[in-house]
């Protein structure tokens, strides 16, 4: 897709633009006046039969609470391993100059960790938010605003 002339055209370098939400990805590569979506992935969100769990013999109770947190934190922790192989094998095959990064604020610390270091020295700007379903244009728009680190 073309870029207006009003947004960022990126010419003569390639922009990264890393999308997330809890459970899904999208990376969008800029330059020289176009932006195209090419790479999505997505992972699977675990249905929860029950959210808690009470463990009784008696009148005594062993156990209570939610067992749910740790698959939570269990899918977390896939995500941002999927996320991170997924941007080494990017950075493989294209070159890139700066790199953009929008990820929901519990996301976004842990995901700026586990960027390469060569990604890391080329982050423009990290944006706080759940952009996964916005339009190019719309991240193209925060992009002009003073970067949220």
């Amino acid at each position: 897709m073309f870029i207006s002339s009003k947004l960022p055209q990126f010419m003569d370098e390639m922009a990264l633009l890393l999308v997330t939400s809890t459970q899904e990805a999208d990376f969008y590569l800029a330059g020289n006046a176009e932006i195209n979506n090419v790479f999505h992935f997505k992972l699977e969100k675990t249905k929860y039969s029950d959210r808690e769990d009470l463990i009784k013999r008696g009148t005594m109770v062993f156990e209570s609470g939610a067992k749910f947190e740790k698959l939570r934190k269990l899918e977390r922790d896939n995500f941002i391993r999927e996320f991170k192989n997924d941007v080494k094998q990017f950075l493989v095959e294209q070159k890139v100059n700066s790199v953009y990064l929008f990820a929901p604020k519990e996301l976004l610390k842990d995901l700026k960790k586990t960027l390469p270091a060569i990604i890391q020295k080329k982050l423009k700007g990290s944006y706080e938010g759940n952009f996964q379903k916005e339009k190019p244009f719309d991240l193209l728009k925060k992009i002009i605003i003073k970067p949220l680190k």
